[in-house]
């Protein structure tokens, strides 16, 4: 997040249309720099700067992820089991409703 903040700032406040076809163009390239960033606060976690570098990230990550409770597993593992059922041909899939 803080990435794109940056790297969207660089661009000021253009009118929409461009600002909406700036964010979209720029994905990847958020993404890859994100990317390498994970990549090298992983390389370099034992020292201090880094992981107090790393800390609003995982900050973030505990805020918007938790551990799936019984029924969250449940709906995964029947899903899972419908999914391998459609892949060999012992189901047919479910139409999508419209």
């Amino acid at each position: 997040m803080v990435i794109s903040i940056l790297i969207f700032a660089l661009f000021g406040r253009p009118p929409m249309v461009l600002r909406i076809l700036s964010r979209i163009v720029l994905i990847p390239v958020v993404a890859g720099i994100a990317y390498e960033y994970i990549k090298l606060t992983n390389r370099y976690r034992h020292k201090r700067i880094v992981r107090i570098m790393a800390a609003p990230n995982l900050a973030l990550q505990r805020l918007t992820t938790r551990q799936p409770d019984a029924s969250m597993l449940e709906v995964s593992v029947a899903a899972l089991k419908r999914v391998l059922e459609i892949e060999r041909g012992e189901a047919a899939p479910v139409p999508a409703s419209t």
